[in-house]
């Protein structure tokens, strides 16, 4: 059943904009002038930043209806499909087709090869190789060195566990039923399979970071994306990766590619095939749940 109600954009959240954001902050107190662009209904992104001299404008809001639709086909991203290759350039034309608003006539960011300084919330090694400009500084992952802690539920049940799967796949990733359905049947039979009792806590909004630094959280079955992958490991917790649609499919392959996550293909995998990937890290020969590598390679790449 889909959500009675869509937000895929929180108006106090905005995961891949805040580290940036707190990057600008250290910017602003050695003297630079710090401005913000975003769309009609966005400014109060940086209400909590007030060296944000300025908040620009630039294009229209994107409807909470063309949001539900788009992030539908977003999550429906498939190369291997008609319905995918179509839908995927559904996408990009909605987004090609935007106009920008009156008196604004171009964004500095929108050059092939911009001739200032680029920072990226990223490192090297996380990303696949690809061309950049010339004046590109990596400076991930930026991570704030305070998050929200855990509410009482969530803390006690973390704390009577010896292994935990924490399942979560980001703000804008739209589940099927029938991928929900595969999901779970495979989260079962994987807790079945190392003989453990299935118990389940499902949360409406989880603190991502506080449930990645509890000892008790052994794996991450993540869509991959940049704030998750970077959160992942920093705080030494392996994933299995399902990508579902843009550059969660490039940030995927390096951690695979690094052995600190295994990939799952978001159309075709079975239930078997998610429990056998999950006790493929996590089950040792006596059948109990565990990480078969130290969290310390994890936080090593980072």
């Amino acid at each position: 059943m889909a959500p009675s109600h869509f937000d895929p954009h929180p108006p106090s959240q905005d995961s891949g904009g805040a580290p940036i954001l707190e990057v600008c902050r250290t910017l602003a107190a050695r003297g630079h002038v710090i401005e913000f662009a975003t769309l009609e209904g966005r400014a109060d992104l940086v209400a909590a930043y007030p060296f944000a001299s300025t908040a620009h404008l630039v294009s229209r809001a994107v409807t909470p209806s063309e949001d539900r639709q788009l992030y539908g086909k977003f999550s429906r991203w498939d190369s291997k499909t008609q319905r995918g290759r179509n839908e995927t350039i559904e996408c990009k034309k909605f987004y090609d087709d935007q106009t920008y608003l009156a008196g604004v006539h171009s964004m500095p960011s929108l050059k092939p090869k911009q001739d200032s300084l680029v920072l990226v919330n990223s490192f090297w090694g996380l990303e696949p190789a690809k061309d950049v400009p010339p004046l590109l500084q990596p400076v991930g992952p930026l991570l704030s060195d305070g998050y929200t802690p855990l509410n009482d539920t969530t803390h006690n049940f973390l704390n009577t566990k010896t292994s935990v799967v924490y399942v979560a796949f980001g703000t804008h990733v739209i589940l099927t039923p029938e991928k929900v359905d595969r999901l779970m049947r495979g989260l079962c039979c994987a807790l079945e399979q190392a003989n453990q009792h299935p118990s389940w806590l499902i949360l409406q909004y989880a603190p991502q970071r506080a449930v990645l630094d509890h000892p008790s959280t052994t794996l991450f079955v993540t869509h991959a994306g940049p704030s998750s992958a970077n959160e992942a490991l920093f705080h030494g917790v392996p994933m299995v990766s399902m990508p579902f649609h843009g550059g969660q499919i490039q940030h995927n392959l390096r951690p695979v590619a690094a052995g600190v996550a295994k990939g799952v293909d978001k159309a075709i995998f079975t239930p078997a095939q998610l429990a056998s990937t999950i006790s493929a890290m996590m089950v040792d020969s006596d059948g109990e749940m565990h990480i078969i590598f130290s969290s310390e390679r994890s936080a090593s790449l980072v």
